[in-house]
């Protein structure tokens, strides 16, 4: 039997016009799971951990962007890195 995942994610602010965040995204991804990511996976969790978090950590780009939470002790090379990791980790699978 074939299984589609459908993944969904969602950014902004939901409430009155704000000028300095002007837009609300939701983004869709859509997985067969018959194409294994396994090797995409693993690469994303050894950078994750070599940031020294987690292999599991759920790396949220707008906090790494913005230097928040558990991204305030990263320099700016480690914050690059984490960032470029789940850049490189989309593009590996990317049909484009």
């Amino acid at each position: 039997m074939r299984e589609l995942s459908i993944f969904i994610d969602e950014s902004g602010d939901f409430g009155p016009y704000e000028q300095h965040a002007p837009y609300y995204l939701i983004t869709l991804v859509f997985h067969n799971q018959a194409d294994s990511v396994a090797e995409e996976i693993d690469y994303l969790k050894r950078h994750v951990a070599e940031c020294g978090f987690p292999a599991d950590h759920a790396v949220h780009a707008g906090s790494l962007i913005r230097r928040e939470a558990n991204y305030s002790s990263l320099d700016l090379n480690a914050r690059k890195k984490l960032f470029r990791a789940q850049f490189n980790f989309m593009r590996r699978r990317a049909p484009f």
